[in-house]
């Protein structure tokens, strides 16, 4: 009789005893991501706000610059890598590289446009997002360096009155010859965004965003990862749970 005492003791220490049944309670916290994003196309505004350097192609010398006039919007495509990744307490980090290139429409500039124009960007950004289920919701402090530029020619008649000349003579001389266009600038701005899941490692994404100089840009791409619920608590649970309600 001593041997089966013997072991129920041990059974007993090694928790190998039968215990009664006892409900999941988990709490689960959709807010894991972690995407590659492929954004080839873009929509960029470029208003009143900010300066347009004028010098001729392949000098580094500038002859005038545009200054408050409308740039009108770029429909751009190309390549463009985002990198986003969330953090805990359901903070989001992001980086991203853009060069784009595209006809701008709707521009102000006393101009006509004769190469196609090229829109490049780097930025880094911190914000919050929140997950529901297959979409996840973000918005993001950031702060870019953006280059755009084109070259360009006078309109027919026209002259260099919305410009403003680097050297002492008057702007109203005939604005002659191709030029190139271009501006750069350091920005900080606000963007919104969502990323959705179509598949098991394919999301859309889709972001709009207002910088402090008035310019925005509206993007579209796809990307590679995925996102689901991370595990905030599980109580009273003899083992890890390692996948959600998804």
């Amino acid at each position: 009789m001593r041997a089966p005492c013997t072991v129920l003791v041990v059974a007993a220490l090694l928790g190998l005893t039968p215990r009664p049944a006892r409900a999941l309670d988990v709490d689960w916290e959709y807010h894991r991501l972690m995407a590659l994003d492929f954004i080839p196309v873009s929509l960029v505004g470029m208003p009143y706000r900010g300066n347009w350097r004028v010098s001729r192609p392949g000098s580094a010398d500038a002859v005038g610059r545009f200054e408050g006039v409308n740039a009108g919007a770029l429909l751009g495509a190309g390549w463009g890598l985002q990198l986003a990744v969330d953090a805990p307490h359901q903070v989001r980090i992001q980086l991203a590289a853009i060069y784009h290139r595209g006809a701008i429409a709707g521009s102000d500039l006393p101009l006509d446009i004769t190469t196609v124009a090229e829109h490049g960007e780097a930025s880094a950004g911190i914000g919050w997002q929140r997950q529901f289920g297959r979409l996840s919701l973000h918005t993001i402090t950031t702060a870019s360096i953006v280059a755009t530029s084109f070259q360009a020619r006078a309109r027919v008649g026209a002259a260099l009155s919305q410009a403003v000349q680097s050297g002492a003579s008057s702007m109203a001389q005939p604005f002659e010859g191709t030029y190139l266009i271009a501006r750069f600038d350091l920005r900080a701005g606000q963007q919104v965004g969502l990323h959705v899941a179509i598949a098991r490692s394919l999301v859309f994404y889709a972001d709009a965003q207002l910088d402090t100089d008035l310019s925005w840009f509206v993007r579209l791409g796809l990307g590679i990862g995925g996102f689901g619920p991370w595990q905030r608590q599980a109580v009273a649970s003899g083992r890890p749970v390692l996948f959600g309600p998804f």
